[in-house]
This record gives structure tokens, sequence and C-alpha cells, in this order.
């Protein structure tokens, strides 16, 4: 097999990028649409907002909700393509893939720790 010049590299980079532009625009619809769906409250949303690689108890903390509640929507979330896993020392983290006000998704208000103590803590999005 011959070897690929600078060139030809560039040329491959040049034709992916072009593809990822378009691939990215046809998207669009079908990922804020799965976003709205699967994010269906505003425990969702913030649990998602906040699943930037932190701990599932920061991202608990910070939605007002309970952390089994976090990690059973990041598992969700990664079978439906909206988050990936990293993995840490003690176990996975995951971190959402997008941005929700990319697609027009407002980010609620963050809950207020004396909103937390009266809320049930129940799972997000369910």
């Amino acid at each position: 097999m011959s070897e690929t010049t600078k060139e030809d590299q560039e040329d491959m980079l040049g034709s992916l990028r072009e593809i990822l532009k378009w691939i990215r625009v046809t998207s669009i619809p079908s990922v804020k649409k799965l976003l709205v769906d699967t994010l269906n409250d505003d425990k969702s949303k913030l649990a998602y907002h906040h699943s930037d690689g932190r701990s599932s108890r920061d991202v608990a903390k910070a939605a007002g909700c309970s952390q089994a509640a976090v990690v059973s929507c990041w598992k969700r979330w990664f079978r439906s393509g909206l988050a990936e896993p990293i993995g840490v020392q003690r176990g996975d983290r995951y971190k959402k893939l997008f941005e929700l006000e990319d697609f027009g998704i407002s980010v609620p208000n963050v809950v207020q720790p004396a909103d937390i103590s009266s809320q049930e803590g129940g799972p997000p999005g369910q």
C-alpha cells in the first residue's frame, strides 16, 4: 500500500469536514426532538446540563434529585446517544454530548438548597 502524502491527508480532512458539516445540519431536528422527549422536566434538564464529568452526587445536588436517579438517567442517556461515559477511578461518570441552549432548550434555574429538602428527589425525566 502506498504512503499517503500530506496533500492527500489534507484533501481527506477537507472531505471529512464537509461531510461533518452536512451531518450536523441534517441531524439537528432529530437531536432536538430526542432531547425534548427525553428531558421532559426541569430536574432532568438540570441533571443533563450539569452532566459534564462531575460526580453523580454533584449532579444530583445541582438538579435536586437523588444520586441513584442521576446514575439511572446517565445510563438511559448513553443508550439514547445523548451522553458518553468517562472512566474514573471509582467507575464511570457521564458527559452530555450536546448543549441544550444550542437547540433552543432553556436550562431551568438552579434548584436552591431549601427547595431540594422539600422535594421527593425522584428520578428526573420519569
